[in-house]
């Protein structure tokens, strides 16, 4: 008979730790295939350790280990992973052991539930996860509408979140543990009381680690929001130039036909076909490699002329072939900040045959893949894919590389930079779909 409650209440748990992990983490790093197995695993795992193991504090380690197990199937930061599953544990913890010692209230006396228990056993165990259920329901329907706008913070503050949980669950644990041993009933009111309290307090650091994360997401937006007004005002600007171009085109344009007309009513034809020829060149030399998309196009012609302005060629390899889901703007960010890192670094090169730079896009599937290559004059240092080498470097390219980055967290995608002695590239994926 124990086993078979045992068999429910790791189920019920596993269920229980599948809404919860949705709850804060959006997407599986894996198939449903592995995940699946993953799920399986782990429950004749934390059968055979809940029926076979007396330690309560190895029963409560391997459970720790099975959930951090659990999260790592969902994409998303280590730290978050961990603080996520010691507040599952944390939860599941204070509402067994809080059932129980009403359970005792109730019964006038302090006991063990067990084999030797069965009745009080299976009440508790199915009313705790009853009460683990409609908590984890609320803080679905609760984060469901605000997962999106929520920004990862940096490891020193998840480290520092770490903390209060596992001291709760020593804390409790502890006192449950020396109630049961001395006997004394007068202790669990307040054992209850200390429960919830604590219960609330978890519950106050969760929301403040929740609020911090709210506010990292819209002071990275306004940033970002900021270099999209940059993108758009360079955009409009070269709309403007560029109508002067059409313009003077236009003008140009009808002298040299008219000039043309001259030439052949004179029978020259031979220099008419000359000037035709020439003008042709001249429309070929001013015509630049483009992406079909406007505001891109503007990127990209910016830097190429920027580029040719200091000896250094561009050249660019595209090939969006189908429908690009991701916010245009985004992507200009991400060409703007990562062309003008390579442009001053390529500057810096004294041989004017090596300063060159790559630019490849390709869209393959639901993948968009950006690479962009560019000549160092020495080797960058990199650490955590952060720029390390100096001040100066940290200064230049800092601000350029975290909004690069934000983008790619938004569409869940990977960044990476790599640096021999001569060449520095860099890599980005992002998931061609709309930002969540």
């Amino acid at each position: 008979m124990k086993l078979i409650l045992d068999f429910i209440g790791v189920a019920f748990e596993l269920l229980l730790a599948y809404l919860f992990f949705r709850i804060f983490f959006e997407r599986w790093r894996f198939s449903k295939k592995v995940v699946l197995f993953f799920f399986i695993g782990i429950f004749f795992l934390k059968l055979s350790s809940s029926y076979y193991l007396a330690n309560v504090w190895q029963k409560t380690a391997l459970s720790f280990i099975y959930y951090s197990l659990l999260a790592c199937c969902y994409k998303g930061n280590i730290f978050r992973k961990v603080i996520m599953t010691l507040f599952f544990l944390l939860v599941n913890v204070i509402a067994e052991y809080g059932v129980h010692a009403a359970l005792m209230i109730l019964a006038g006396k302090v006991y063990a539930t067990g084999k030797h228990q069965l009745n009080d056993y299976a009440i508790g165990l199915f009313l705790s996860k009853f009460i683990v259920m409609v908590l984890y329901s609320f803080l679905y329907f609760y984060q469901r509408d605000r997962h999106a706008a929520r920004q990862e913070l940096s490891y020193k503050w998840y480290a520092a979140f770490l903390i209060y949980p596992i001291v709760t669950i020593i804390i409790l644990m502890q006192n449950y543990y020396f109630i049961l041993e001395t006997a004394d009933s007068a202790s669990l009111d307040s054992f209850i009381c200390t429960s919830i309290l604590l219960m609330l307090s978890n519950l106050v650091i969760f929301k403040i680690l929740d609020e911090m994360q709210r506010l990292q997401a819209i002071k990275l937006e306004a940033e970002l929001s900021e270099q999209r007004l940059l993108i758009q005002e360079a955009h409009y600007a070269e709309l403007v130039q560029k109508n002067h171009t059409v313009k003077k085109y236009v003008h140009d344009t009808k002298n040299f036909l008219l000039a043309l007309q001259g030439y052949i009513q004179e029978g020259k034809s031979n220099v008419a076909l000359e000037e035709l020829q020439q003008m042709l060149k001249t429309l070929q030399m001013d015509l630049i490699e483009c992406t079909g998309n406007i505001v891109l196009d503007t990127v990209l012609s910016n830097k190429i002329h920027i580029a040719q302005s200091k000896n250094i060629t561009l050249i660019p390899a595209i090939a969006l072939y189908g429908d690009v889901k991701i916010k245009i703007i985004d992507l200009a960010l991400i060409l703007g900040n990562a062309l003008d890192n390579a442009i001053e670094a390529a500057e810096a090169v004294t041989q004017t045959t090596e300063k060159k730079i790559w630019l490849t896009m390709k869209l393959q599937q639901d993948i968009l893949h950006i690479q962009v290559k560019n000549p160092v004059m020495k080797k960058v240092l990199i650490q955590n894919q952060t720029i390390v080498s100096g001040k100066k470097e940290q200064e230049m390219h800092g601000f350029g590389i975290s909004n690069m980055k934000t983008i790619t967290k938004k569409y869940r995608g990977t960044f990476d930079m790599q640096c021999s002695d001569k060449l520095f590239v860099l890599n980005i994926v992002l998931e061609n779909e709309e930002a969540g």
